[in-house]
């Protein structure tokens, strides 16, 4: 009796154990374990960070036009900076989302909400091979100003 192992590359990875006899190679049993994927690793630095296609200050204006300010926190006073942490993938998709420093749950939730609507990035790189980085990012909470009415 033989065993052979085959390895499926794609973003599960599984590994099927198959035992077989030469004798008889036409049944042949399989058991599936779930591995470690290899490229799901995430950095914290690459050589070539990922990138915003049309550069930091469109990412600027895209979050500044994107932002709806709670209006509970325009209330409460609540202003100042969220700091956000976001996986940029390999194929520049936005993966997870972390408030690293937060204001209030309204305000987190809105940089969360604005950072998952980020179009696609270029992805970062390391020896050439695109890869999973986290990239980190501040986002400025401060009320709009409020415009006197004239009559």
């Amino acid at each position: 009796m033989s065993i052979c192992t085959i390895v499926y590359t794609n973003i599960n990875a599984y590994t099927a154990t198959v035992e077989y006899s030469k004798s008889d190679s036409t049944e042949i049993p399989n058991t599936y374990q779930k591995t470690t994927n290899t490229d799901s690793k995430i950095y914290t630095a690459a050589e070539q960070m990922p990138r915003f296609p049309q550069g930091s200050s469109a990412l600027s204006s895209y979050i500044n036009n994107s932002i709806k300010y709670p209006l509970s926190a325009i209330e409460d006073g609540i202003q100042g900076h969220v700091i956000i942490q976001f996986v940029v993938t390999d194929t520049g998709k936005i993966g997870e989302v972390k408030i690293a420093r937060g204001l209030s749950t309204d305000i987190d939730n809105e940089a969360i909400r604005v950072i998952k609507s980020l179009p696609d990035f270029i992805p970062g790189r390391i020896r050439g091979k695109k890869v999973n980085v986290w990239y980190t990012l501040p986002i400025s909470f401060y009320p709009p100003k409020a415009t006197p009415l004239t009559y």
